[in-house]
C-alpha cells in the first residue's frame, strides 16, 4: 500500500467515524425530530425519521467518500434477500421452539403496523450499522473482527459521554434529578444496589453480544444485508422471551445467536465454504 493509499484510507476513516457519529446522535434525538399526532399522516413518520437519521449516511458519508456502482451496490444493500428469508426463518422457527411454542410476542404486536414500524427502524440501523460503518472500517483497515467492534463501542461511548456532559451542562433539573435517584437509593439495601448494576451490566452485555453476532453473521454470509436484516428483525421479536432449562431462565435471544452461529458453521462445513472471520485482532 502506498503513502497515498495510507494517507486516503485514513481521511475515509475519518468520514466515516463523523458521519456514524452524526447518525448517532440523529438516532437518540429521533423521537424529538418530528412531533405528528394527526392520523392520515402516522404511516410516513417512520419514513421521515428514518430519512432525518440515515441523512449523514447515505449523502453525506457516500457522496464524499466517492463510491461508485449502482445505488444498491454503494448503499450495501445488494444481496439475496431468499438467502436472508431462509436465515430469518430458521431463527424464527428456533424461536418457536424455544419459547415452548407459543409465541407470545405475537399477540402483542398491533397486527401488522407494528411490525412494520420495527422493520423500518431494523432496516435503518442495519444500513447505517453494517452496511455503512463495518463494511467500510473492514475495507478501509487491516484490522480484525475484535478491534472493529472495539472501535465502534469506543466511538458510541465517545458520542454518549459528550451528549450527556452537554445536556447536564444546560439542564440542571436532570442533575437534580440524578442527586435525588442517588438519595433514595441509599434508602435501600445494598443487595438493591447491587441488583441495579448488574440489571445494567446484563443489557449491555446483551447488546454487545446481539453486536458481536450481527457482524460476525454480515461477514460469513458475504455481507448479505438480508442476512442480519431477517435476523436482527427475529432477536428484536424474541428480545422479551425465556427460556427455562433446570429451573433458570434464559433468555431466548442467546439461544437464537447459538442457533444462528452453529446452523452458519454446519451449513459452511456441508458446503466446503471456509469461514471468513479469520483474523480477530
Amino acid at each position: 500500500m502506498t503513502a497515498m493509499d495510507l494517507k486516503n484510507n485514513y481521511r475515509n476513516i475519518r468520514i466515516v467515524v463523523l458521519c456514524f457519529a452524526i447518525y448517532i446522535l440523529l438516532k437518540w434525538f429521533s423521537p424529538f425530530l418530528i412531533v405528528l399526532d394527526y392520523d392520515f399522516i402516522q404511516i410516513l413518520i417512520p419514513f421521515i425519521i428514518s430519512g432525518i437519521v440515515i441523512f449523514p449516511i447515505v449523502v453525506i458519508g457516500y457522496k464524499l467518500l466517492g463510491d461508485k456502482g449502482n445505488y444498491l451496490q454503494v448503499l450495501g444493500i445488494k444481496g439475496n434477500i431468499k438467502e436472508g428469508l431462509v436465515a430469518g426463518g430458521v431463527l424464527f422457527l428456533a424461536a418457536w421452539v424455544f419459547s415452548l411454542f407459543p409465541l407470545s410476542f405475537l399477540q402483542n404486536l398491533m397486527y401488522v403496523k407494528s411490525l412494520f414500524y420495527i422493520f423500518i427502524n431494523i432496516f435503518v440501523v442495519e444500513l447505517c450499522t453494517r452496511a455503512f460503518f463495518f463494511r467500510k472500517i473492514s475495507s478501509y483497515t487491516k484490522w480484525g473482527f475484535f478491534r472493529i467492534i472495539l472501535f465502534y463501542i469506543a466511538i458510541y461511548l465517545a458520542v454518549a459521554i459528550v451528549t450527556i456532559s452537554v445536556i447536564l451542562l444546560f439542564n440542571k433539573d436532570i442533575l437534580s434529578g440524578i442527586s435525588s435517584y442517588f438519595k433514595l437509593m441509599q434508602i435501600f439495601s445494598i443487595d438493591v444496589l447491587l441488583q441495579e448494576i448488574l440489571s445494567v451490566i446484563g443489557i449491555f452485555l446483551m447488546l454487545l453480544l446481539t453486536e458481536i453476532f450481527l457482524f460476525w453473521l454480515y461477514m460469513e454470509w458475504n455481507f448479505n444485508f438480508w442476512v442480519v436484516v431477517f435476523g436482527h428483525l427475529v432477536l428484536t421479536l424474541a428480545n422479551d422471551l425465556t427460556f427455562e432449562f433446570l429451573s433458570i431462565e434464559i433468555p431466548v435471544s442467546i439461544l437464537l445467536i447459538a442457533t444462528g452461529v452453529i446452523g452458519t458453521v454446519l451449513y459452511k462445513q456441508r458446503k466446503g465454504l471456509p469461514l471468513e472471520v479469520k483474523r480477530f485482532w
